[in-house]
């Protein structure tokens, strides 16, 4: 038994990912294949009767495919869902493992998955969140700047060649944080810096979180929000001396109006549209929201001006 053609390290789920063999004999037999990732046997396939054939396993990915976005409370780095390190067992015959992801990717070059601004402001007690590859390990370094002091913390995690998300916590670093630089590296390179200003707690704004099409963490801060609806549904109960009203249940709608932000940022936030993976963060937690609608302004040239998304939602009552 000898594999024909494997598919590249870095494929897309999203095309076929075919996997060719030949059982090396002139008698036709039947052939089992298993797929399998690190956390076991992902399915099953057993073809009847044949010297030679093929398996696209892409479906077989995209079924099992979670990508939601499960961040941590503390400062953390995990492996992404939006990638699988996968091996084809054909009876006895193993393949090499192979990195799919829901995009495609370069494998050999180090790069950011999230493509939000390098310079943001951020809330005290919020999370900076961002997706990145590195084919080895790669270093995060963040310097916490107060006032005329500054400290270094250093994050080194083995990427095992799968893109990670990158949780921060700003309230990890104190209160006196003013700003917090991070400078990411791997095999001793600077790839990427970011920057981000801190400041205080915002009341008016939303913030919303996303994976993009490359399967990155991405988040932004909506400055507006306007209440568009408030819907309560009563069981109106007659009594022996008086009438009662109970609650049974009520639902707001709601809408987030981004800044006019600059080109590059309006294309990147304009990806939330098609995007399966939205939340809101609400007392630090990411919340799954229900889209109503999702729109786009566009100005004169045809472009891009701001976005605009109407969200549906329980109302538990107070001011949205």
């Amino acid at each position: 038994m000898k594999f024909l053609s494997i598919p590249q390290n870095g494929a897309s789920w999203s095309g076929p990912l075919i996997y060719s063999f030949h059982t090396e004999s002139d008698e036709k037999q039947d052939v089992d294949i298993v797929i399998i990732d690190d956390d076991g046997v992902i399915a099953r396939k057993r073809l009847y009767g044949v010297v030679q054939g093929e398996i696209d396993i892409a479906p077989i990915l995209r079924s099992v495919s979670d990508m939601r976005i499960l961040p941590s409370v503390q400062t953390s780095v995990r492996k992404s869902s939006s990638a699988r390190k996968v091996t084809v067992q054909i009876v006895d015959t193993v393949s090499d493992p192979r990195v799919f992801c829901c995009f495609n990717i370069e494998f050999a070059r180090s790069q950011m998955l999230s493509y939000m601004p390098v310079l943001s402001s951020i809330a005290y007690g919020e999370q900076i969140m961002f997706s990145l590859f590195a084919p080895k390990d790669v270093n995060i370094d963040i310097e916490v700047c107060a006032g005329a002091s500054s400290s270094l913390k250093t994050i080194t995690y083995k990427t095992d060649s799968l893109p990670i998300d990158v949780f921060i916590n700003t309230s990890d670093f104190g209160k006196n944080c003013e700003r917090i630089d991070i400078a990411i590296s791997s095999q001793r390179v600077v790839f990427h810096r970011l920057c981000y200003v801190i400041g205080g707690t915002t009341t008016s704004g939303r913030r919303i979180v996303w994976r993009n099409r490359s399967g990155g963490v991405e988040s932004y801060l909506f400055p507006r929000c306007l209440r568009l609806m408030q819907e309560a549904e009563v069981d109106c109960l007659q009594g022996l001396e008086r009438n009662y009203s109970i609650l049974r249940g009520a639902k707001q709608q709601y809408r987030l109006c981004s800044a006019h932000e600059d080109e590059a940022t309006i294309k990147q936030l304009a990806e939330i549209m098609l995007s399966p993976y939205v939340y809101e963060v609400c007392d630090g937690q990411l919340i799954d929201v229900e889209l109503c609608s999702r729109s786009v302004e566009y100005g004169t040239h045809g472009q891009l001006r701001t976005i605009a998304l109407d969200i549906c939602g329980e109302w538990k009552g107070g001011e949205r």
